[in-house]
């Protein structure tokens, strides 16, 4: 039977991208179908990824003991071909950490995410950085919800000190959203001006992103400007740089519009104050 497989899976992922999970799930599906009719055969690299991407869609669907089975199926599969610790089980190990959270299995979850964390950092690689800076932020938030508050800032400072580190553009959007966590962080803290802080230095490097090329940001920047003024106002003083930063919202929406994610941030920032 001629199937495409290269061309099946760039349509599973640009469906992914355009969030329609539901139709990557059917066309997994139906290779799988394919696969246990011996219609075709698939390398055991195409298997591991074409699980770890149903894995994927199936959390993201919420149907994490189904993403599990996937999840482990692969992990299985990957050991069979090699013994190696590489960037792909570590890939592997916080998808199942991940899961494992969801479904409440802490102990199971942290184990995942030390391992996953070990082997990035032996491999040593700059390509690395990102997902070792998300798998720090992973198990911070895994250290809040087990009460850990000082482990917890710990692995989101980790997070930042990696990315400055590097000071590599391409890791810059990674590096605003670990400083909207500890932004996040220190408000729930009621550490206002500290967090107003760490909110304005992401705010800055969202500025340097913002072109017509690059909306994708613009979303995260509204957002950015809706956790500064909340904290603006809970710390009761800066009250001018409300005013500015909202010169500077109606300016951006001018320029570039509003998608649906700007909108929602636009009515979350309105729910609190005119604009």
């Amino acid at each position: 039977m001629e199937f495409n497989l290269e061309n099946s899976f760039k349509e599973i992922n640009k469906d992914i991208e355009s969030n329609n999970f539901q139709e990557a799930l059917d066309k997994i599906n139906y290779i799988f179908n394919l696969v246990d009719a011996n219609q075709i055969e698939i390398t055991s690299n195409f298997l591991i990824d074409l699980l770890d991407t149903r894995s994927f869609i199936l959390t993201v669907m919420g149907k994490n003991t189904e993403a599990l089975e996937d999840i482990n199926r692969a992990i299985e599969e990957k050991s069979s071909i090699s013994a190696n610790n590489d960037e792909q089980i570590a890939k592997l190990l916080i998808h199942r950490g991940l899961n494992y959270f969801y479904l409440e299995n802490f102990d199971s979850s942290l184990k995942d995410f030390n391992t996953a964390i070990e082997i990035l950092q032996n491999l040593q690689s700059n390509d690395n950085s990102i997902k070792l800076s998300q798998t720090f932020l992973n198990r911070s938030a895994l250290f809040k919800k087990q009460g850990l508050k000082n482990e917890s800032l710990e692995d989101i400072n980790r997070a930042i000190s990696l990315l400055n580190k590097e000071n590599n553009p391409k890791h810059a959007f990674a590096l605003i959203n670990a400083l909207i966590e500890k932004g996040l962080f220190l408000m729930e803290e009621e550490k206002f001006f500290e967090s107003a802080y760490n909110f304005n230095i992401a705010l800055s490097k969202s500025r340097e992103l913002l072109n017509s090329d690059n909306l994708k940001i613009l979303g995260t920047h509204m957002r950015l400007i809706y956790y500064i003024i909340i904290a603006t106002l809970a710390s009761g003083k800066n009250q001018n740089s409300i005013t500015q930063i909202l010169t500077e919202t109606r300016s951006l929406i001018a320029k570039f519009g509003a998608n649906e994610e700007v909108r929602y941030w636009l009515n979350k920032i309105g729910e609190i104050i005119n604009i």
